[in-house]
């Protein structure tokens, strides 16, 4: 195998083959220490006897945690389940056509409808009290204000549901309301939290987590660490200095 690449953690190698055959088998043998495993698509194996024999109850790669099990989840995607905290409300929006001005962004009352726009810019804003929906058509810019104070205003609500996992949409720093465009993992996204205080919008998360286990109520992350935005600071490495940026195979 082949020298790839390393971060900070792993060393990484690869190898190419060509597969002749309709059937390809294959194992890796790891030594570690004084023990030797056998590992192939079917799982790991301690002895080469093992790896004949294979019995995956006695070496499972993963075990489905038993809570799993008996767990009843409910979604919530922060800016459209309830806004706890009027004071983290975004003001603007980035805008990718115009660098020095953006749009001012869209935060309509809660029950408030939005008609359909001809871009994800509502610009100007088009609403309308006779339509309680949101356009899908709306715009991925248009954001309600949801929040953390506001889920741990409705705990007692997600406690009568009788749920015991909530399963959260991304909640890193993001320009759009879905927060799958991350400008950085390692800040939660301050209009969630504590409006221009990373530190203490991270700190308010743990908090929340915390008071959602103490009420039973585990919490599941959507990460989505497989692509950042356009504001990312390794994307924006890639647009300025293209295929000299250390991060052009990230894209």
């Amino acid at each position: 195998m082949n020298y790839f690449t390393s971060d900070e953690q792993f060393d990484y190698w690869n190898k190419k083959i060509e597969v002749k055959d309709n059937e390809f088998r294959y194992r890796f043998v790891i030594d570690d220490a004084d023990t030797r495993f056998w590992f192939d698509r079917a799982g790991l194996a301690i002895t080469m006897a093992d790896w004949f024999r294979y019995n995956k109850g006695n070496y499972p790669l993963f075990k489905t945690p038993d809570w799993v099990k008996e767990a009843v989840f409910y979604q919530i995607f922060p800016d459209r389940f309830y806004n706890g905290n009027k004071a983290n409300d975004p003001e603007y929006i980035e805008t990718y056509k115009n660098k020095t001005e953006p749009y001012e962004n869209v935060v309509p009352d809660w029950y408030q409808g939005i008609k359909e726009s001809e871009h994800h810019y509502i610009y100007p804003a088009k609403f309308t009290d006779n339509i309680r929906e949101i356009n899908p058509k709306s715009g991925w810019h248009v954001l309600f204000g949801g929040d953390f104070q506001g889920i741990m205003k409705k705990i007692d609500y997600l406690n009568q549901l009788g749920i015991n996992v909530v399963y959260l949409n991304p909640v890193f720093e993001a320009t759009s309301n879905h927060k799958y465009n991350t400008s950085g993992y390692e800040f939660i996204e301050d209009n969630f939290a504590v409006k221009d205080n990373q530190t203490a919008s991270n700190e308010l998360f743990v908090n929340l987590i915390g008071e959602l286990n103490n009420n039973g109520i585990k919490v599941v992350l959507d990460g989505v660490f497989n692509h950042t935005g356009y504001e990312h600071y390794a994307f924006q490495d890639v647009i300025k200095n293209g295929k000299d940026s250390k991060y052009w195979d990230w894209y």
